[in-house]
């Protein structure tokens, strides 16, 4: 159940960064490492951070990567207290 939250967090969130690239672009202003490897741009590579949080807010709702995701769910729901397992 978590992990479902959790995933849902991080799709809501990517698809806030996605959708305010622009926005989010005007307020950091470009971003040296990324305008030295990345020719497109730092828009573009702020909205392939935001669909990569997407893909992976998605696999983590559906059990896709459990595995991966399991241990970083329990380390998040262990600094929460643990209030959701009961």
């Amino acid at each position: 159940m978590f992990n479902f939250l959790l995933g849902a967090a991080l799709l809501a969130l990517g698809i806030v960064i996605v959708r305010f690239a622009q926005n989010i672009y005007n307020f950091t202003g470009a971003m040296d490492f990324v305008e030295r490897w990345i020719r497109a741009g730092t828009p573009a590579f702020i909205r392939i951070v935001g669909v990569v949080l997407v893909i992976f807010g998605l696999g983590m709702m559906v059990g896709l990567w459990g595995w991966l995701t399991q241990p970083i769910a329990d380390g998040v729901k262990s600094l929460g207290g643990g209030g959701l397992s009961r």
